[in-house]
């Protein structure tokens, strides 16, 4: 969600009318945890492209994996 509404806020700041257009789901793998459903958000342009998990990538780095763990134990 914070990448879509980075590019949005970008969008916004250079005169060009954007906004959310819901979301899709995708179901992606990983080498530690197995297979698990992913929602990201889309844009009514079409102009967003997420970088943290492609649009078409089907498998995460063990890196990203790590990550995401270390945050949500944080909270």
């Amino acid at each position: 969600e914070g990448e879509l509404e980075n590019h949005l806020l970008e969008n916004k700041a250079s005169g060009e009318s954007n906004r959310k257009n819901g979301k899709t789901k995708k179901t992606v793998r990983s080498l530690q945890s197995g297979s698990f459903e992913l929602e990201s958000g889309r844009d009514r342009n079409g102009t967003f492209e997420p970088k943290i998990v492609a649009k078409r990538q089907l498998i995460i780095t063990e890196e990203l994996e790590d990550n995401v763990i270390s945050m949500y134990a944080r909270g």
